[in-house]
């Protein structure tokens, strides 16, 4: 388990590679090249990237803040967890769509479940030009191991307008 505690859930889009560009291991290695060297970052930006096939990858050590946004990926004893998903999903651009969007809200439930977190914990980049946020967040997940506790299950409820404008 990490001793890194989870307080918040970074949700990223890659932009580059869009949907269609996607080439599976040669894109991920393709990301922490342009994360390594041209930002230069310790590692890739992530913990999990969620590719257009549904398909998840780790990255960055779970222990390691992640390079998410300046001045808000905690330390190395707290913050949150970042995870990208492949695709541009800025106003016009790709759509996401299964099995992506059911990879994604699942893994978004699984975490949130096991940080015992709320949605409200989920951070979205800034929503002015992403539209994915709203769309993904509009259906609530169907299966969750505590969907019988009350206090949790309103956890769930992926289209809390606080969410859906939550934005780092």
């Amino acid at each position: 388990a990490p001793r890194r505690t989870t307080d918040a859930i970074h949700l990223h889009h890659t932009r580059v590679p869009g949907r269609e560009q996607f080439q599976g291991v040669s894109s991920i290695v393709g990301m922490w090249k342009h994360h390594t060297t041209k930002e230069r970052w310790s590692d890739i930006a992530q913990q999990l990237t969620i590719d257009p096939h549904g398909s998840i990858w780790t990255g960055r050590h779970w222990d390691f803040p992640p390079a998410s946004a300046r001045g808000h990926n905690g330390s190395a004893r707290s913050g949150p967890l970042m995870i990208a998903m492949v695709g541009n999903f800025d106003r016009g651009a790709d759509e996401l769509v299964d099995p992506q969007r059911k990879a994604v809200l699942t893994v978004l439930a699984l975490a949130l479940d096991r940080f015992d977190l709320p949605t409200s914990a989920i951070r979205l980049p800034d929503t002015s030009r992403v539209t994915v946020p709203c769309a993904l967040l509009s259906t609530p997940a169907t299966s969750s191991p505590n969907r019988n506790d009350t206090d949790r299950s309103r956890r769930w409820n992926f289209s809390d307008s606080a969410t859906s404008r939550s934005h780092i």
